[in-house]
């Protein structure tokens, strides 16, 4: 465990410039967006979960509740963040330090990698008039966003390369 912890440390204390290509990360769900079902509806149906899912499909919002992938590829070259789970969503980097890497996508996703304790915040935007859509139609609220925390560790091995890279 301590070489893990050795290795992770030497990499997210080494600057920007010296990461190649791309990091493969893979997190662990640290807190969940803590979204509760039963505030979605005025009165809640008697099998909130499946009347959920429906309605939820219904209104073709459904996708914003899978909770997000723990698995991601930083290309630092090519600008994205993608993960293996769900490769049609690209997130474009819009910031890149030493510190901290952040992404967004266009259809409303926020990435924010914080490189000195590895930390994973990825948020989801479900949006104000989907949000009152729903309202209208169930009674209930919705959150506009959804939040999640990870913790993440680089894939031993893999995600960096050339000069300056650190080996496990």
């Amino acid at each position: 465990m301590k070489r893990i912890s050795l290795t992770l440390a030497a990499f997210l204390a080494m600057p920007a410039s010296a990461i190649a290509d791309s990091l493969l990360l893979n997190c662990q769900l640290v807190k969940g967006a803590g979204f509760n079902m039963m505030t979605a509806y005025g009165k809640p149906p008697k099998d909130l979960q499946d009347q959920f899912i429906r309605d939820a499909t219904e209104l073709g919002i459904i996708g914003f509740f899978i909770e997000p992938p723990t698995t991601w590829e930083v290309n630092l070259s090519a600008n994205t963040v993608v993960s293996p789970e769900e490769s049609h969503k690209v997130l474009n980097i819009s910031s890149a330090s030493a510190s901290k890497i952040e992404a967004h996508s266009t259809f409303g996703t926020g990435f924010s990698l914080n490189r000195i304790n590895s930390r994973l915040e990825y948020s989801v935007q479900i949006g104000a008039a989907n949000a009152a859509s729903w309202k209208k139609a169930h009674g209930g609220t919705i959150p506009e966003t959804l939040g999640y925390s990870y913790s993440c560790s680089p894939v031993q091995g893999l995600g960096v390369t050339g000069p300056g890279a650190v080996r496990p």
